[in-house]
């Protein structure tokens, strides 16, 4: 049946009956208030997959800490993440994540689907390259190619730890500044 179909692409029964209904994408605010997914509140939609998945800005209720949770996701993909944290990589560092991955903050089961919700991060790497577009060849061609090292060393960690990127794309790498300068993450893994 349809139900059974959209549970297994990961696609929220209530979402895509809003959309046939003409209501479109999933409110921020219920009939009971504010939408919230664990310990996060739903503020706005950021973006939306191709598998029917949304991330959204969310705000943790106690803190006030903005993060972005994605839901509805693959039960295998929190499974991903909750493994990458753990790993020996993350931990030798003290750190919560392997660097150049998003930090996974919390992850569970709302509204009839799984959800997780990381580190906030910023813009995809389109806009790097929009941002060059005027810079001189040999400035360009060099920006690019410190991004490409930085990128294969985050794949060579994502495949040192078992896992593949299926989907290496220009809106799959985020850039999150730092004191440091800005530095790309891989998401969509």
């Amino acid at each position: 049946d349809v139900y059974r179909l959209l549970e297994m692409l990961g696609v929220s029964h209530r979402i895509f009956a809003a959309k046939l209904a003409g209501k479109g994408d999933a409110p921020a605010s219920g009939a009971d208030g504010p939408v919230t997914l664990g310990n996060y509140a739903v503020l706005r939609e950021l973006g939306r997959g191709m598998g029917g998945c949304a991330v959204y800005l969310g705000e943790h209720l106690k803190t006030s800490e903005r993060v972005a949770v994605k839901w509805p996701v693959d039960h295998d993909e929190v499974v991903v993440m909750r493994d990458l944290r753990q790993r020996p990589l993350a931990a030798a560092e003290g750190q919560k994540a392997v660097h150049g991955l998003p930090t996974l903050l919390a992850s569970g089961t709302e509204r009839g689907g799984h959800y997780f919700a990381t580190e906030l991060l910023g813009p995809n790497l389109s806009t790097v390259f929009q941002a060059l577009f005027d810079r001189p060849l040999l400035d360009r061609w060099g920006a690019i190619r410190v991004i490409g090292v930085m990128l294969l060393r985050r794949l060579r960690l994502l495949h040192d730890c078992g896992y593949v990127h299926g989907d290496m794309a220009p809106h799959n790498v985020l850039i999150r500044r730092t004191d440091g300068g800005h530095l790309p993450y891989l998401i969509d893994f």
